[in-house]
C-alpha cells in the first residue's frame, strides 16, 4: 500500500507537471498565433497601402508587371492578393482611379474632353467616352454640364 501510494504520488506529480508545461505550451501557441494573426493583418495592410499608393502615383502609365517587380512579388500571387484583399483586380482599381481624376479634371478646368481622356491614361478617346458613361451613367460632357 506505502508503494502503491508512492507510484500515486509521482503520477500525479507527474501528470501536475504535464498539465503545467501543457497550458505553458498553450499559452505561448495562443500568443504566438495572435503575433502572427497581427502580423499578418499589418502585412496585408500595408500591402493594400502600398499597391493604392501606387495606383495614385502612376495611374496614367503604371502596371500591374512593374507593381510586382517594384514589391518583389510574383504577379500572380500579387494579382490574386488585389482581388482577395480589395474585393476587385487591378485594372478596375486603376480605372476607377483614372475615371475619378477624370470627373474631378471635367469639374474643375477647362480641358477639352480629349485632353483629360489622355492625361488620365487613355490612348483612345471613344473607349474613354464608353467606360465614362458606363461609370458615371453620362457622357463627359454631360458630366461637366451638370457637375
Amino acid at each position: 500500500l506505502h508503494l502503491c501510494d508512492r507510484r500515486q504520488r509521482q503520477m500525479c506529480i507527474r501528470d501536475r507537471i504535464q498539465t503545467d508545461a501543457e497550458r505553458q505550451y498553450h499559452l505561448f501557441d495562443t500568443e504566438r498565433q495572435e503575433r502572427l494573426e497581427t502580423a499578418g493583418q499589418s502585412f496585408e495592410q500595408n500591402l493594400v497601402l502600398q499597391v493604392l499608393r501606387y495606383i495614385d502615383e502612376h495611374y496614367r502609365e503604371g502596371s500591374l508587371t512593374e507593381l510586382a517587380a517594384l514589391m518583389g512579388y510574383d504577379v500572380y500571387w500579387l494579382s490574386r492578393a488585389i482581388n482577395r484583399l480589395l474585393g476587385r483586380n487591378y485594372k478596375e482599381l486603376l480605372q476607377i482611379k483614372r475615371l475619378n481624376q477624370a470627373a474631378f479634371l471635367l469639374h474643375s478646368t477647362r480641358m477639352p474632353v480629349a485632353d483629360v481622356s489622355f492625361a488620365v491614361g487613355y490612348d483612345n478617346t471613344s473607349y474613354f467616352y464608353r467606360i465614362f458613361r458606363t461609370y458615371y451613367g453620362m457622357s463627359p460632357k454631360e458630366y461637366r454640364k451638370n457637375g
